[in-house]
């Protein structure tokens, strides 16, 4: 069963499937004229649809639209899907293989093959004495296809490759023209015009060719010429970048000008920073409330036990909550300067080094406001898991609590709006409740790591030393 994406027609195509091979065949001969006439940007009704697919009217109750070229691609898995249980031999000249189109039309079978992409209906053929079918395409086609790309038949037609004389005068040309301290492009433009084609057919062989004969270990041609680097050189820009090895010193020590490690550098950059993730928030509407209430402190001590590193995270005061506002804040506002910055990178063409380090330290920035937001928050978490204990518990139901309630912590943290109407402990507060009312602590208190596996999970989300103070932009009055 073929994976419609317009839902009635999933629906009417198990009915047009299931009838006799007589019956596909005219159902196949419906589609096709039906794709024919549709149009991409227009809308269709789907009773229309049914009735040019099954030949029966019928009022179905359904009043949707359906685009023409969604209906148009789901036709042509549909006449993809017929064909292939029928029996259809080659009809020439009104149905013929793709390999005999491409002959007739005078283009290469891939061409077809892209065709196909471009909306080119096609049907599967069982020539006599094949071992299989094949894919076919109709007169009425491969027309239809002529009429909605004006141009591209005679285009394609027109192009040709370059015979083994020529490429052979071109490398011979090339040559004489290298020694006579000729460029490149400038061979190429010489060449080309003597030959009478295309100026980068000519560059293209004549890269290739140097490419192969340096890949051989052959003098190039051309030597004044930038190659693109390989990935072995790549991979050692990127590690000498990683290492902090100074761009003239590995250039050296690769042969390559400082000029081309410097864009080698700058184009992984680029492409780590276009695939990093960012959370990119709404800038604030309002101010937030000037005076709210404190987090409250569990007044009695932590339970002994506990690692002295981890003893002293969760012991720690509770800020105030426009601490944590303003925490917020200057996340959101690195998160929005560095997608700011971001919309410019493109991996083609390497941005100038003050963007990527701007970008650099907009992502740094926003990375050590959320560790200090988090921070800010565990004093939360750790005042409501031992509100949820009775008093004197040990430290392993106050680990176990705390260790299931660190992903929604970092969930909220995520959401928390530093303009909203509630204030972080009590966004937290609420989901936390909601967490540890299910939370069996007894039955997993009894495991011997705990308190390491919790310190290994909170030491790299709490901030470190080094990290810049968060300022945030001014919420407006």
């Amino acid at each position: 069963m073929p994976a419609l994406a317009c839902r009635p027609l999933a629906d009417l195509a198990p009915g047009l499937l299931g009838r006799d091979a007589a019956e596909r065949e005219a159902v196949l001969l419906r589609a096709e004229a039906l794709h024919d006439s549709l149009e991409g940007d227009a809308t269709y009704p789907v009773d229309y649809l049914a009735f040019r697919l099954s030949g029966l009217r019928r009022d179905r109750g359904d009043a949707a639209l359906l685009a023409g070229a969604a209906v148009g691609a789901d036709l042509r898995k549909l006449i993809d899907t017929l064909s292939r249980g029928l029996d259809l031999p080659p009809d020439p000249p009104r149905s013929r293989v793709a390999d005999d189109w491409a002959a007739a039309l005078g283009v290469a079978p891939r061409t077809l093959a892209r065709w196909r992409k471009d909306g080119l209906r096609w049907r599967w053929l069982a020539p006599r004495g094949a071992a299989r079918r094949q894919i076919g395409f109709t007169h009425e086609a491969i027309e239809h296809h002529r009429r909605s790309f004006p141009g591209r038949l005679e285009a394609a037609a027109g192009f040709s490759q370059l015979p083994a004389a020529d490429r052979a005068e071109a490398l011979r040309r090339a040559g004489e023209l290298a020694a006579g301290g000729a460029s490149l492009s400038a061979a190429a433009a010489q060449i080309a015009a003597g030959l009478g084609r295309a100026h980068e057919t000519v560059r293209q062989l004549l890269l290739r060719e140097e490419a192969q004969r340096v890949g051989r270990g052959e003098a190039a041609v051309f030597p004044a010429t930038r190659r693109p680097l390989d990935r072995g050189r790549l991979r050692e820009i990127r590690r000498a970048g990683r290492r902090g090895e100074p761009i003239t010193a590995a250039a050296a020590r690769l042969g390559l000008k400082p000029a081309a490690v410097r864009r080698a550098l700058a184009s992984h950059r680029a492409a780590v920073a276009l695939r990093l993730p960012l959370r990119l928030a709404p800038a604030p509407a309002g101010r937030p409330p000037a005076e709210e209430d404190a987090p409250p402190r569990h007044p009695a001590p932590l339970p002994p036990g506990l690692p002295g590193p981890l003893a002293a995270v969760l012991a720690a005061a509770p800020p105030g909550p426009a601490e944590a506002r303003r925490l917020a804040a200057a996340c959101r506002d690195a998160g929005l300067e560095a997608g700011r910055l971001r919309e410019s990178f493109r991996p083609s063409a390497p941005p100038p080094q003050k963007a990527l380090d701007a970008f650099a330290a907009a992502v740094a920035g926003a990375a050590a406001a959320r560790r200090r937001l988090v921070a800010a928050a565990v004093p939360e978490l750790v005042s409501v898991a031992r509100r949820h204990l009775p008093p004197g518990a040990p430290a392993g139901p106050l680990i176990a609590l705390l260790d299931a309630g660190l992903d929604p912590l970092l969930t909220e943290v995520a959401r928390f709006d530093p303009a909203g109407p509630l204030p972080l402990h009590r966004v937290l507060r609420n989901r936390l409740l909601r967490v540890f009312a299910r939370e069996d602590a007894a039955g997993r208190a009894h495991r011997r790591d705990a308190a390491e596996r919790l310190w290994r999970r909170l030491r790299p989300l709490l901030p470190r030393e080094g990290d810049a103070e968060p300022r945030a932009a001014e919420p407006p009055a």
